[in-house]
């Protein structure tokens, strides 16, 4: 074998192994449930994720998922919150079939799912923007630092939270992010708990950079990533602008803790969608009259 042959097979080697392999760098795939979910209250007997509005032809709905069901497993794997199922959703791919572990009237009950595609997002118009506007995505599943995990992990860090798990395709897999990483800062701001990790991301927004300052047993680190859109169509309740209030229900800055206490949520939901119906009975109605 000549000189030159051996050098372009080194060449061609070395370019194997130094570009990022395809499972690393291909976008997440956009996939359809079709639900808008809160967090249970702190108090509840089961941590999950409360649907409040399941769409009438969504994937969800049709495998049989009702307005006030409560998922709290996904494949036997526990939902605790947005970011769990989120990050479990990241895994599929439209097509997949998932069981949803749902407790209703107190008995848990399993409905198996097939994830649908998620249609291309409408631009923002008028008064949609806030509506509209696209959830970012890092892809960690995290916990705040005790003194516990801070002596079991060897860092030398107060407050943080601990990265337990990290969504592969994600950004944050993309940075570099590994388990058992403390994120100690955002963009040069200091960060203490899973909630306001949360709330720095979606105040970066979608396509944005960030930097990430992070201990790492001894060492610290800094990582750089870009940040995508959620890779469902999970709608997160409460709206912006609400924060969980002492016993967990959503509060309005300044303002009384809001709860649904008579299910008026519900009934308003199916008011809509009554009237949603109607129109379209009268659009059809008013075509085929104009036919004749």
């Amino acid at each position: 074998m000549n000189t030159r042959l051996l050098s372009a097979l080194a060449l061609l080697s070395l370019a194997f192994w130094a570009a990022p392999s395809w499972a690393q760098t291909q976008r997440l795939p956009r996939v359809s449930l079709g639900l808008g979910v809160e967090p249970t209250p702190r108090d509840a007997e089961r941590a999950g994720v409360i649907v409040r509005r399941a769409a009438p032809d969504g994937p969800a709905a049709r495998a049989g998922v009702q307005n006030g069901d409560v998922i709290v497993k996904i494949d036997g794997k526990d939902v605790k919150d947005y970011d769990d199922l989120v990050n479990a959703l990241a895994r599929h791919k439209p097509g997949d079939q998932l069981t949803l572990s749902v407790v209703r009237d107190g008995k848990e009950r399993n409905l198996t799912v097939t994830l649908a595609e998620q249609a291309q997002r409408r631009p923002a118009q008028g008064g949609e923007g806030r509506r509209e506007r696209a959830r970012a995505f890092l892809g960690v599943q995290t916990r705040a630092l005790t003194p516990e995990l801070k002596g079991r992990l060897g860092v030398a860090v107060d407050e943080g939270v601990v990265v337990g798990e990290v969504v592969p395709n994600t950004p944050a897999a993309k940075m570099g992010l590994q388990v058992d990483d403390v994120i100690t800062a955002v963009n040069g701001k200091p960060v203490a708990d899973p909630t306001q990790l949360r709330d720095m991301v979606q105040q970066a927004g979608v396509g944005k950079e960030l930097t990430l300052k992070v201990a790492r047993g001894k060492e610290t680190k800094e990582f750089k990533g870009q940040l995508e859109e959620v890779p469902s169509d999970i709608t997160a309740f409460p709206l912006p602008g609400f924060r969980p209030g002492q016993d967990g229900f959503p509060q309005i800055p300044g303002g009384p803790l809001f709860r649904d206490e008579s299910g008026r949520i519900q009934k308003l939901e199916r008011r809509i969608d009554e009237l949603e119906k109607r129109l379209q009975e009268l659009e059809q109605k008013r075509g085929g009259s104009g036919a004749k």
